[in-house]
């Protein structure tokens, strides 16, 4: 693979005649292509649930990209994306984030969920990040229940006459 950068075909003829005698024996300068092997890089990433706690409110994560780590000329960010695997492809990379800015993105969760976030970056060559880990997002909004459970022995009239065991879930 070509080196990342901005290229240009070069062709010296030696000896191009055409058919009455003419002959071509200046360069021909290609217009520029440019080649970017250059993995983008996620360079933040927050997550507003310290340490993969619990949580019943809302989560956000925010992450920005680079396709520019060191300075050189690259094609750029197209995108990025978020996964609840590190081996995500195709479908499974989601798209639902609030951007006002390509390289920056906020997703915030308010739903019921128990996954591991992992965000990649793609840029317009194509080339994909690694996975980055933005941590758990896990919101609870079920209640708990309280059940009583009757296991003593009852005497006259409703008391009972040995211990009840109050159980909570």
């Amino acid at each position: 693979d070509p080196v990342s950068g901005t290229y240009y075909l070069v062709i010296q003829p030696v000896d191009v005649r055409d058919f009455v005698g003419n002959i071509r024996s200046q360069k021909v300068i290609s217009a520029p292509f440019k080649f970017d092997n250059t993995k983008p890089i996620i360079t933040t990433k927050t997550n507003t649930l310290p340490d993969g706690n619990w949580t019943n409110n809302t989560v956000t994560i925010t992450a920005e990209a680079t396709d520019k780590p060191d300075g050189t000329d690259q094609s750029g960010i197209e995108k990025i994306v978020y996964s609840y695997t590190s081996s995500a492809t195709g479908s499974n990379l989601l798209e639902d984030w609030n951007t006002n800015d390509i390289t920056r993105v906020e997703k915030t969760w308010s739903n019921p969920i128990n996954k591991n976030v992992f965000v990649f970056a793609i840029d317009k060559a194509g080339n994909r990040s690694d996975a980055y880990n933005a941590g758990y997002v896990r919101i609870d909004k079920t209640p708990p229940t309280i059940t009583i459970s009757k296991t003593g022995v009852m005497g006259e009239e409703g008391w009972y006459v040995s211990n009840v065991e109050i159980k909570s879930t």
